[in-house]
């Protein structure tokens, strides 16, 4: 009686294995059990990476370069072992061996992007700041860019004083992304360092509007603004930056002396006086104040408030010089040389201390003293076209008129200060040269 069972046909097998089922039997079991055995390696081995990467991520390093081990053991092709036990290294600082793995890595899987700014990372860590940027540089290329490529390596541009290529860098990560201040930050102080201040303060301004509470930028863009006497916009960027930090001393002095620059002496003492609130040791709160008393000419204030500077400070020359001014402003001249002679003893090239105390000398009509001061000015510092003239004016009042209109005239070869050559001229006119 029929079956329905039909006989099995076999497609392409010879003959003999037909013949031979047994012998055909034992070798797909054999093939089978390869198959299943290289499959069950693998996925241990991503098992293991899996794991080596949970605790990778949760910072047990020694325990990630365990899993990652095993997943290499028995898997040698698996790059991602390789790139997780090498990030593992490089958190330890085991540089070479992160070097090692990253590489393995990078062989395993040239298009790795992350491998390449890692192991770069790695070389720069390492001292060989050429191998991390070739690194950095084939991530750029093997791509998609990223910003903290062209970021990370402009850094190690700087720190090789390569700064053209550094600035380049910091340029094309804000084109990437132009809303990252640091980016702006960075590139701003190459500009300063290149003397390209228009491009610095534009990048400030763009740091501030990106991130209004950035105190220090508007410090810095207030400086440059009180160098070129742009005194309201310097006031306008410290105040700012006050608000946003009210207890930092140092803007309350800087916008201090911006306002004794502007004229306005009563809000110096003001910011000055703020200072020795906040901090009543401060050296440099006093001295301020004490120049913006001096501004106003009240003379005890500023001996008073600089004798508290040179208290805390008996070192610093300019006190004293700066006492001596309000001494003279009293006419206590002989108080006045005492503190200039101090102020050289402390500094003795300080030309300003010669200068002044030159001054006093010719006001008491000691010339030979005031010419041996101004000879040892002029000595310090040959190049100041108004120190000829004032030594022009006491070999005047010494009658020695050949040589102060041979002064006068050293004096006009400083053409770059118009005041300076018209001053000059004048002299010459009135002893008739």
């Amino acid at each position: 009686m029929a079956t329905g069972l039909k006989r099995p046909v076999h497609y392409g097998l010879p003959a003999r294995f037909i013949a031979n089922r047994s012998i055909l039997y034992g070798h797909l079991v054999l093939i089978l059990l390869a198959l299943v055995g290289a499959a069950s390696c693998k996925g241990l081995a991503e098992n293991y990476a899996a794991i080596g990467n949970t605790e990778y991520q949760n910072r047990n390093y020694d325990k990630a370069i365990s899993y990652f081990t095993k997943a290499i053991r028995d898997d040698p092709g698996l790059s991602e072992a390789y790139y997780g036990r090498g990030m593992a290294y490089l958190q330890q600082r085991l540089y070479e061996q992160a070097i090692s793995d990253l590489s393995k890595a990078i062989e395993l899987n040239p298009q790795n992007v992350s491998a390449y700014i890692n192991r770069g990372l790695a070389y720069r860590a390492s001292g060989k700041s050429d191998l991390a940027i070739a690194d950095l540089s084939k991530a750029i290329k093997v791509g998609p860019a990223d910003v903290s490529m062209y970021i990370d390596r402009a850094t190690i541009y700087l720190a090789q004083n390569e700064n053209d290529k550094a600035l380049a860098d910091f340029t094309k990560a804000i084109e990437l992304n132009p809303r990252d201040a640091s980016s702006y930050r960075s590139r701003s102080q190459l500009y300063l360092a290149k003397g390209q201040i228009e491009q610095a303060v534009s990048d400030f301004s763009r740091i501030i509007e990106l991130d209004p509470k950035d105190g220090a930028t508007r410090f810095s863009r207030g400086r440059i603004y009180a160098e070129r006497g742009q005194y309201d916009k310097a006031i306008t960027d410290f105040s700012k930056a006050i608000e946003i930090t009210p207890k930092d001393v140092s803007l309350y002095n800087i916008r201090g002396y911006a306002y004794i620059s502007n004229g306005r002496l009563d809000l110096a003492v003001a910011d000055f006086t703020r200072i020795v609130q906040l901090d009543p040791k401060n050296e440099a709160g006093y001295y301020g104040r004490a120049s913006a008393y001096l501004g106003q000419n009240q003379y005890d204030k500023a001996i008073a408030d600089f004798s508290k500077a040179i208290e805390l400070n008996p070192k610093n020359a300019w006190s004293y010089i700066r006492r001596s001014a309000a001494y003279r402003g009293r006419n206590l001249s002989d108080q006045a040389l005492a503190d200039l002679k101090t102020a050289i003893q402390i500094d003795p090239k300080n030309v300003a201390a010669y200068y002044n105390r030159a001054s006093i000398y010719s006001e008491r009509l000691d010339y030979s003293r005031a010419l041996a001061d101004i000879n040892r000015a002029i000595e310090i510092n040959p190049d100041n076209g108004w120190l000829h003239v004032s030594r022009g004016n006491i070999y005047i009042d010494m009658g020695q008129t050949t040589s102060a209109a041979t002064d006068f005239r050293m004096a006009l070869g400083f053409s770059g200060d118009p005041a300076l050559v018209q001053t000059a001229q004048n002299r010459l006119r009135v002893i008739g040269y």
